[in-house]
């Protein structure tokens, strides 16, 4: 038994390990599914927009900088959230922001990103931070 594992059953039972370890695949598994569906949504973006898929994906890099993205990416015809400045990447244009606080201290936020791409096609961002 390695050293870690060791470590870890003289905390833990070797059922509460199985339980943590499907829960940690599980997450994996959700994690991935994620990931290739925003990839087919972005690679959707790049078809309509006529631009590289890399482009696009360097594009959200910079539309998103400081926030994590949580959760699906969808396209929406319309935004919520209060209309940003200085926030156009690319070819993300007119971006809103839906915010809230979340957390104990309340200094954490999730909420939605959401930038147009063409006219009346916004991509709706999931994030946290």
């Amino acid at each position: 038994m390695s050293e870690d594992l060791t470590e870890l059953t003289s905390i833990y039972s070797e059922e509460d390990i199985k339980i943590m370890n499907e829960i940690y695949e599980d997450v994996r598994k959700r994690s991935q599914e994620i990931f290739y569906h925003n990839q087919g949504i972005l690679k959707h973006v790049a078809i309509m927009t006529g631009k590289p898929f890399k482009e696009i994906n360097e594009n959200l890099k910079g539309l998103l900088e400081f926030v994590d993205i949580s959760s699906i990416i969808l396209i929406v015809d319309k935004p919520k959230g209060t209309k940003q400045t200085d926030d156009d990447c690319g070819v993300f244009k007119n971006t809103h922001v839906e915010q809230w606080g979340v957390g104990y201290t309340g200094d954490s936020f999730e909420g939605y990103v959401y930038s147009e791409f063409k006219p009346n096609m916004w991509i709706k961002i999931p994030y946290s931070c």
